[in-house]
C-alpha cells in the first residue's frame, strides 16, 4: 500500500496533469474534429476528472513515468549552478552528511538536498524531495524502509532497479574538473606549483539561511499571530513605541535581488524553490584610508606625503632666490634640509612600527638599501654601505619633490646634486634611528 504522504502528493500531480491534457484537447476540438485516439483519451479524461479520487493505476502510471526522467537529474549539497547558471559540471557529487559538532561547518546544517542537471526532469527531484514521516523519500529508498518497500510493492518495480536509478542521481562516475566561469584560488606551495581550489557554496546552507529569513519575515509582519486581514506589524509596534512579548526580531541591511535569468531550475532545485530571491547584504563595504602607506619598490615616492614638506621647499626656494653666500644664509639653508630631515625620519619610524605591528613582510621590489633601513632592525647597524645608497636616493626625491611643489624651480646642476647627498650622508643618522 502507498503512504499516505506520497499518495497525496502524487493525487494532486495527476490531477493537475489530466486538467492540463483535458483542457488541450478541448482547445484541438474547437479547431477540428479529434482523432480516434484523441477522442479516446478525451473520454477516458473526462470520467476520470469526475471521480472525486484518483485512481491507483493513474497514481502508478506517474510514478513510473517519473522514474524513467530521475536518472537525468543528480543529486548534491554543493551545486556550481548556483554559482553559475553556464558552468559545465564534471566531478563527482559533493553530498556533506548531517553530523552537528557545535563548530561552525556545513555538517551543522540539515541535508537540504540540492539538484542540477536536465531543468526537464525537475518533477523526479521534486518527487524524491517529498518528506514521507518527517524523511525524504530518497532515504527511505536508499535505507530500505517500510516506506520503500511498500512503495516498490505498490508499483511493482523490481527494487535493485529502482534503488540503481536513484544511486545514478546521487554518485556520478566523472573526473574530478572545475570550470572557468567558477571563481578560483590558485594556493602556492613550497616547489613553485600550486593547487587550483574551486570554492563551493552549500545549497543547504544558503537554503538554511533563507528559511530563517522566511520565518523573520512572517514574524515582522505579524509578530502577535493574530488573525486579522490587517495584523500589526513589528515596525507598527516600533513606531508607536508598544511592548511586543516576544520582542524585536529585525535584520537589518538585506535586499532581495533576482538571480539566475527566467530558468532559476537551470541553476538547481533548491533555488527554484526560493523563487529565485537571494538576500545579501545591502551596505557597501567600508573602506578606510591608511595614513601610513607600506613601500611596495619605492620609500620615498610611496610613503611619503609631499604636500605636508611644501611650506619647507618654498622656505628653501626662497633662500635660494636670494642668490648670497655669506654664513647666515648658508645656516638658514643648512637648517631647512635639517627639518626636512627631521620630517623624513619621522615617516621611516612611522612606517617601521606599522611593519612591526602588523608584521609585514618586505616586498620583493622593494631595494636591498630600502629593505634595511625599514625591515632590517639589525642589518642596519651591521654595515654602512646601504647609507650612501638611501643618501643617493633622498637627493633625487628632494630635487624631483622641489620641481613638483615649487613654480618656477631653480634648475640646479651635479655640484647641488652631491652637496645633498653629502648633507645627507653627514646626517645619516635620521635613516638610522
Amino acid at each position: 500500500m502507498l503512504h499516505p504522504d506520497i499518495k497525496n502528493y502524487v493525487s494532486v500531480r495527476v490531477r493537475k496533469k489530466q486538467e492540463t491534457d483535458f483542457k488541450r484537447l478541448e482547445k484541438i476540438q474547437q479547431d477540428k474534429e479529434l482523432s480516434l485516439d484523441e477522442q479516446l483519451e478525451h473520454d477516458v479524461l473526462s470520467e476520470a476528472l469526475k471521480r472525486i479520487d484518483v485512481s491507483e493505476s493513474d497514481c502508478k502510471e506517474w510514478i513510473l513515468e517519473i522514474l524513467k526522467i530521475a536518472s537525468q537529474r543528480q543529486f548534491a549539497t554543493h551545486v556550481p549552478k548556483f554559482i553559475h547558471p553556464d558552468a559545465i559540471v564534471s566531478y563527482p557529487n559533493i553530498i556533506h552528511k548531517y553530523d552537528p559538532d557545535g563548530y561552525i561547518r556545513t555538517g551543522n546544517i540539515p541535508e537540504y538536498m540540492d539538484s542540477y542537471r536536465n531543468a526537464g526532469a525537475m518533477a523526479a527531484t521534486d518527487f524524491m524531495s517529498i518528506l514521507v514521516d518527517d524523511m525524504p523519500l530518497y532515504k527511505h529508498i536508499s535505507e530500505s524502509s517500510l516506506v520503500a518497500e511498500d512503495f516498490f510493492s505498490f508499483i511493482g518495480t523490481d527494487c535493485s532497479e529502482a534503488r540503481e536509478i536513484l544511486e545514478g542521481m546521487i554518485k556520478a562516475n566523472l573526473p574530478y574538473c572545475t570550470d572557468s566561469r567558477l571563481r578560483q584560488v590558485f594556493f602556492p606551495l613550497e616547489d613553485g606549483s600550486y593547487h587550483l581550489i574551486t570554492p563551493l557554496y552549500s545549497s543547504s546552507l544558503i537554503y538554511s539561511f533563507n528559511q530563517t529569513l522566511i520565518k523573520n519575515k512572517e514574524y515582522n509582519n505579524n509578530p502577535g499571530n493574530v488573525d486579522e486581514n490587517t495584523p500589526m506589524s513589528v515596525y507598527e509596534y516600533e513606531r508607536k513605541n508598544l511592548y511586543l512579548e516576544n520582542g524585536y526580531w529585525e535584520l537589518p541591511n538585506l535586499v532581495d535581488i533576482s538571480y539566475g535569468g527566467s530558468k532559476p531550475q537551470n541553476i538547481s532545485f533548491l533555488n527554484s524553490l526560493l523563487k529565485r530571491q537571494q538576500l545579501i547584504k545591502s551596505v557597501p563595504p567600508k573602506i578606510t584610508n591608511r595614513k601610513i602607506r607600506i613601500p611596495k619598490s619605492n620609500f620615498f615616492y610611496e610613503s611619503i606625503n609631499q604636500n605636508k614638506y611644501k611650506a619647507m621647499f618654498e622656505k628653501i626656494h626662497a633662500i635660494f632666490n636670494l642668490d648670497i653666500n655669506n654664513i647666515r644664509i648658508r645656516n638658514a639653508r643648512d637648517n631647512c634640509l635639517l627639518n626636512i630631515l627631521g620630517e623624513i625620519a619621522l615617516d621611516i619610524a612611522s612606517v617601521r612600527y606599522e611593519i612591526e605591528k602588523n608584521t609585514i613582510i618586505a616586498s620583493d621590489s622593494l631595494s636591498v638599501a630600502q629593505e634595511i633601513m625599514l625591515f632590517g632592525k639589525e642589518e642596519r647597524y651591521e654595515n654602512s654601505d646601504w647609507q650612501s645608497i638611501i643618501a643617493k636616493e633622498f637627493s633625487k626625491w628632494f630635487f624631483t619633490t622641489y620641481k613638483k611643489l615649487i613654480k618656477n624651480a631653480i634648475r640646479f646642476g651635479d655640484a647641488e646634486f652631491n652637496f645633498i647627498e653629502g648633507f645627507a650622508i653627514d646626517h645619516k643618522e635620521v635613516f638610522i634611528q
